[in-house]
């Protein structure tokens, strides 16, 4: 999965300029409205990137805010299914291919 969203670069402006943390990388996905099945699990849906748009999205030459809003209307919904699953995925020590299993309420 590929998921749409930013990153970028900024000082910390409280760190002395040849502080080795100076720099931080700040990175975000992008979400839009949860609609049909989505909008049930969640208020927010992360956008996703089909394999043909991933060459956009990873180019660091595209920068014009209406280029980018242009890429962002065009993330379709995904079409992924969501299922109800057990309170254990909801503790990050639990891990393993049982955690995706259906439950039933």
């Amino acid at each position: 999965l590929a998921f749409g969203g930013l990153y970028g670069w900024w000082k910390d402006p409280e760190l002395p300029d040849d502080h080795p943390e100076k720099w931080r990388w700040t990175n975000t996905v992008l979400t839009t409205t949860a609609s049909d099945a989505w909008g049930t699990c969640t208020t927010d849906l992360r956008s996703s990137c089909r394999p043909d748009m991933l060459a956009d999205w990873l180019n660091p030459g595209i920068t014009d805010p209406k280029d980018v809003r242009g890429m962002v209307a065009a993330m379709p919904e995904p079409h992924l299914v969501p299922r109800p699953v057990g309170k254990t995925v909801g503790n990050v020590r639990n891990n393993g291919p049982q955690l995706v299993e259906p439950v039933e309420f």
